[in-house]
């Protein structure tokens, strides 16, 4: 078949040359003997009017593309030049309306008139018995035609992005429905009458304000995908006659306390999305879960408040990636990474390394303190993100992750490294940033394929350039955090000696400025230096009143009592060493937080204490407390 003959754009009469963009034959839209009208991209505004009587070679078009232009109407009459149109698009315009007597198109079977300014449908759209599929995405549609139960031959139907609140009673007639794409309206629930829609495989209702779904879905017997997230959704129907098809299930971002036991007969699942909930225990989960999902290949349970993984995980045999830590990750401008809103998991289930398809493993802001012993048997791994824990040291055969690439293990409490760690040869970006590390092992020279390297707010007493030199591939190298608005205050040197203990224990009178990592030198001093406890710029000595006064207040405070102060009511805890806001904001003085602030006591400046965010009842992190800075010096 030679090129489709297309219709010049001001005679739209058929015409011999082919432009650039005319589209070849619509055949693998299952039109065989399509003929295309093609102006996308040409920059009209209006179309001209419609006459009678058309020519023969305009009544065997049966493709028409206005996509792209700045069209506001389609004319009435449009039915007495292309009588045989199949297709009709215009995606991307300015329409307000459809012409009325768009259902004289008999044969018309597509309506694609996405991204553009529509509030209504015609109602005459139910005359179109052909009609197959109907995308108006993106309009301001507030609702859908009554009768749209009447186009019963529709098998897709795409409304996202419109404000719609419900679908017609009729809705329940469209048997043939196979895609429903209503994502990002308004809806509050779904028809009762949706279990006849016994053909539908596809349904997503994302970013709805649905808080229940109907009983009768459950019915649904060839449903293969499902995205319910961003919703208001609490539970979940109890049994599911697609349970058997269902390929991939999205409910991120709802209120779900528990997994009915329909999850555990998953047969064909690929994907299970979970994130962002209210899953607590290992009792949230089906007694069997993972005995039958050998499909499973992404499993997303981050940002809930899980405590404990059930030991049926062990059976996820071909689990490929597995998200168990925040739903985001933000970096700050100086590159600190800040996990939020991760689960409460402290160990992980003893049979976990029987995942041996791993690949992704992101299990960040948690409050793992051990890895099992034969983790290094995860010899797929190529991901792995722990930063955000309570990690003291890593087991040995962790060297043995071969195919290990990234490896995330910022803000945990690590003291060394394996020896054998530089086996792992193939690491590409290694975050090491905010632990208590003094040295490396001298086998990350073999890690040549490193190319970014993060080793800040560790403890080293000279830069580890014996490693460095060899690592010459390496684009992005930290070794000291950056200042930010005002002079951070890491640990002072009596807080990096053998001695774990807190800030508090430290000696605050040391007024150590700077370490410069020089063999020769370390006096104070700028450019590769790095900064220590006390930058001081002001007075030193009422510097270190402050910290006199703020040392004394916790020492000699008993256990919740509180102390008052211009910035408020703080309760302090003498065995944990903390300083606690009445509202339950913990200000932990020494660990590994993932923010600071600064804490103005009466007239006085205060160590910029390290910020961990409670959850809420939600498992959100709560917002900062809000911080007096009224009074905050502008020289600092």
């Amino acid at each position: 078949m030679g090129h489709p003959e297309v219709v010049d754009q001001n005679s739209l009469k058929v015409c011999s040359s082919k432009p650039d963009h005319a589209k070849s034959s619509s055949k693998q839209n299952g039109f065989n003997t399509a003929k295309v009208i093609d102006l996308n991209c040409t920059g009209i505004s209006d179309l001209p009017t419609f006459k009678s009587s058309p020519s023969s070679s305009l009544q065997s078009i049966t493709c028409l593309y206005l996509n792209h232009n700045k069209l506001s109407s389609i004319p009435c009459g449009f039915h007495n030049v292309l009588p045989n149109l199949q297709v009709l698009s215009a995606i991307e315009n300015e329409l307000f309306e459809l012409p009325s007597d768009i259902c004289e198109l008999k044969y018309l079977q597509e309506i694609h008139i996405c991204k553009n300014k529509l509030t209504v449908l015609p109602h005459s759209l139910y005359k179109l018995k052909q009609l197959r599929c109907l995308n108006v995405s993106d309009n301001r549609l507030k609702a859908l035609y009554p009768e749209i139960g009447q186009n019963v031959n529709l098998e897709e139907l795409y409304v996202n992005n419109n404000v719609l609140k419900r679908f017609p009673s009729t809705f329940g007639l469209l048997v043939n429905l196979r895609v429903l794409a209503a994502a990002n309206n308004q809806l509050e629930n779904i028809p009762q009458t949706i279990h006849f829609l016994t053909r539908l495989q596809v349904m997503n209702l994302k970013c709805n304000k649905l808080a229940l779904i109907p009983d009768s879905f459950s019915k649904l017997e060839n449903v293969k995908h499902i995205d319910l997230s961003e919703n208001r959704i609490s539970t979940l129907w109890q049994s599911f006659a697609s349970a058997c098809s269902l390929e991939t299930i999205i409910l991120d971002f709802n209120l779900i306390s528990t997994l009915p036991p329909w999850f555990s007969q998953l047969d064909n699942i690929h994907e299970i999305c979970v994130a962002k909930n209210n899953l607590r225990k290992d009792d949230s989960f089906p007694l069997d879960f993972g005995k039958r999902l050998a499909c499973l290949k992404k499993l997303d349970l981050r940002g809930n408040m899980i405590e404990q993984l059930p030991q049926s995980f062990g059976n996820l045999s071909n689990l490929q990636t597995l998200l168990l830590g925040a739903p985001f990750e933000t970096v700050k401008e100086n590159d600190d990474h800040i996990f939020q809103n991760g689960n409460w998991i402290t160990d992980l289930p003893s049979n976990f390394t029987n995942l041996k398809h791993l690949i992704v493993l992101a299990a960040e802001d948690n409050q793992i303190s051990n890895l099992p012993q034969d983790f290094g048997s995860l010899a797929l791994l190529k991901d792995l993100r722990l930063g955000g824990n309570l990690l003291t040291s890593l087991p040995k055969s962790f060297c043995k992750l071969e195919s290990l690439e990234t490896c995330q293990l910022s803000k945990n409490r690590l003291k060394s490294l394996p020896e054998e760690f530089g086996y792992l040869d193939k690491l590409k970006k290694l975050c090491l940033d905010f632990n208590k590390l003094k040295s490396l092992p001298l086998s990350l020279k073999n890690c040549v394929q490193l190319e970014v390297l993060d080793l800040r707010g560790n403890r080293f007493s000279q830069a580890p350039s014996d490693i460095l030199n060899v690592l010459t591939g390496l684009k992005d190298l930290k070794l000291v955090q950056e200042e930010e608005s005002h002079d951070l205050l890491t640990l002072p040197n009596s807080c990096t000696a053998d001695s774990d203990d807190e800030v508090e224990d430290c000696d605050f009178n040391d007024t150590s400025h700077t370490e410069c990592w020089d063999d020769d030198s370390k006096s104070s001093s700028s450019g590769s230096s790095i900064h220590h406890a006390l930058s001081v710029k002001d007075d030193e000595e009422n510097w270190d009143d402050d910290l006199n006064t703020c040392q004394s207040a916790v020492n000699q405070s008993s256990n919740n009592e509180l102390l008052e102060t211009d910035a408020g009511q703080f309760e302090l805890d003498g065995e944990e060493k903390t300083v606690s806001k009445s509202t339950g904001t913990t200000f932990d003085v020494y660990g590994n937080a993932s923010q600071r602030i600064d804490l103005n006591i009466g007239q006085h400046r205060m160590l910029p204490y390290l910020l961990h965010q409670p959850r809420n009842v939600w498992g959100e992190r709560e917002d900062s407390p809000e911080v007096v800075e009224d009074q905050y010096d502008d020289a600092v």
